[in-house]
C-alpha cells in the first residue's frame, strides 16, 4: 500500500464522503480526498512531523483537518475562512494566518499546519500524551483539552487499528 493510499483509507474512515453528499458528487469527492492525500503524503514525507514515521505524521495531518473542516470542499478551496466573524481561519487545517500564505497551494497549507503541530507537541511536551495539541487547538498548552484529545485520539485509533504495511509492487 503506498502513503497516499493509506492517508485515503484514514480520511474515508475519518470523514466519510457521503457526508459531502448534498454539495458533490460522490466521485468528485472521492478524487478530492485522493488528491487531499496525495499532498499530505507528500509533506509527511518530505518534512514528517515523528522522526522517520511519515505514515503517522501523515495520518496526524488528516486527523487535525477532520474536525477543524471536515475536509469541506469550499474551504478546502479557500473559497470560505473558517472561524468566528473576529478570526478567520483557513485551509482545511483552519490556520489562522494570512490568506496568501495558506491558500497558495494545498501543500502549502499542509506544511505550515505541519510545522505548528510539531511545534504544538514541542510545546506542550509535558502535558500527557494526548493533550499536547493544545497550543495548535487553542494557542497554549492545558486550554481546552478536549479537542486536542480529539484530534490525538482519532489518529491513534487509526494507528492502532490500521498499522502501516509498505508492500512492494507485484
Amino acid at each position: 500500500m503506498t502513503l497516499a493510499a493509506y492517508v485515503l483509507a484514514a480520511m474515508v474512515w475519518m470523514v466519510p464522503p457521503a457526508e459531502h453528499r448534498f454539495h458533490e458528487a460522490p466521485a468528485v469527492t472521492l478524487a478530492r480526498y485522493a488528491s487531499i492525500a496525495d499532498d499530505v503524503a507528500a509533506v509527511a514525507q518530505e518534512e514528517p512531523i515523528f522522526d522517520g514515521d511519515a505514515a503517522r505524521s501523515a495520518v496526524l495531518i488528516v486527523a487535525v483537518a477532520a474536525p477543524e473542516s471536515r475536509y469541506s470542499a469550499d474551504v478546502d478551496r479557500c473559497a470560505r475562512p473558517g472561524g468566528s466573524a473576529s478570526v478567520h481561519a483557513w485551509s482545511l487545517w483552519q490556520l489562522q494566518r494570512p490568506k496568501g500564505e495558506v491558500c497558495s497551494s494545498r501543500r502549502a497549507a499542509a506544511r505550515v499546519a505541519a510545522r505548528m503541530i510539531r511545534e504544538s507537541l514541542s510545546g506542550c511536551a509535558d502535558a500527557r500524551p494526548f493533550e499536547q495539541l493544545s497550543i495548535y487547538t487553542d494557542g497554549a498548552c492545558g486550554r481546552r483539552l478536549e479537542r486536542s484529545r480529539q484530534r490525538l485520539s482519532l489518529a491513534a485509533q487509526w494507528w492502532w487499528l490500521h498499522p502501516f504495511l509498505v508492500t512492494e509492487p507485484s
